[in-house]
C-alpha cells in the first residue's frame, strides 16, 4: 500500500467504521482494505463528495448488508472531511 492507500484504510477503519469494530482491542485494523481501491481511485479521479459518499454507501448496502439507519461509524460528514485531509499525488497527464 502507498501512503495514500494507508491514510485512507486509516480513515475507514478510525471514521467511517459502519459495522463498528475499531473499537474491538483484538482486531488491529484491516476490515475495510478491501474497499481502500474504490475510494482510492475516485479521489485520484477528483469525485465529488457526493459520489465518494455513494461509493461509501453501496459498499455498506450492497456489501455489508447494512440499512441506511445504521448506528456505527460517522456520518457522511465527519467521513468526507476526513477523506479531503489526504494530501493526494499530482495526476499524470
Amino acid at each position: 500500500m502507498n501512503s495514500v492507500e494507508k491514510q485512507i484504510d486509516r480513515i475507514l477503519w478510525e471514521v467511517w467504521d459502519p459495522i463498528g469494530v475499531n473499537d474491538i482491542p483484538d482486531l488491529a485494523g484491516g476490515e475495510y482494505r478491501d474497499y481502500v481501491p474504490r475510494i482510492y481511485d475516485a479521489l485520484m479521479r477528483g469525485a465529488s463528495d457526493d459520489t465518494l459518499w455513494l461509493i461509501l454507501q453501496a459498499i455498506e448496502k450492497g456489501e455489508m448488508n447494512l440499512s441506511s439507519r445504521n448506528k456505527h461509524g460517522a456520518g457522511r460528514q465527519a467521513t468526507i472531511a476526513a477523506l479531503r485531509t489526504i494530501a493526494l499525488p499530482k495526476r499524470e497527464r
